[in-house]
C-alpha cells in the first residue's frame, strides 16, 4: 500500500507491469444517441470516462423496463477489498441491487 502525500491517507493501487496505479470503479457509457447503456468497469483513475479499463465488472441498462443491473459480485468484491474506490453512480447501483461494500483487507 502506498501512502498519500499527507502520509496518513492510503492511495488505492494496483500493480501492473512493475508500476502502481490508482483504481476506480465507475460507469463507462456505451450505445448510441438516446439509447445509452453503461458498463461497470475497474479503471485507472487517470483514464477517460470511456477510455481503457482493467476489467468489466457488470452493466446497467436503463432503457429496459425495469432497468437491468448486473454485477460480477466476486470480481467486484475483489477490487473493493483491494482498495478500489467506487463512484457515486456505482454505489447507487450497488445499493439498488442490495450489495454492501466489503470490509477492506
Amino acid at each position: 500500500m502506498v501512502r498519500g502525500p499527507d502520509h496518513g491517507s492510503q492511495s488505492t493501487v494496483h500493480e501492473k507491469g512493475g508500476f502502481t496505479l490508482s483504481v476506480a470503479i465507475r460507469l463507462r457509457r456505451k450505445g448510441t444517441v438516446k439509447k445509452a447503456h453503461w458498463q461497470v468497469v475497474a479503471t485507472n483513475t487517470l483514464s477517460k470516462r470511456d477510455g481503457r479499463y482493467l476489467e468489466q465488472l457488470g452493466y446497467y441498462d436503463p432503457g429496459q423496463d425495469p432497468a437491468k443491473v448486473e454485477f460480477k459480485t466476486e470480481r467486484l468484491n475483489y477490487w473493493l477489498q483491494n482498495g478500489a474506490i467506487p463512484s457515486q453512480g456505482v454505489l447507487n447501483l450497488m445499493k439498488q441491487k442490495g450489495l454492501k461494500r466489503p470490509v477492506r483487507k
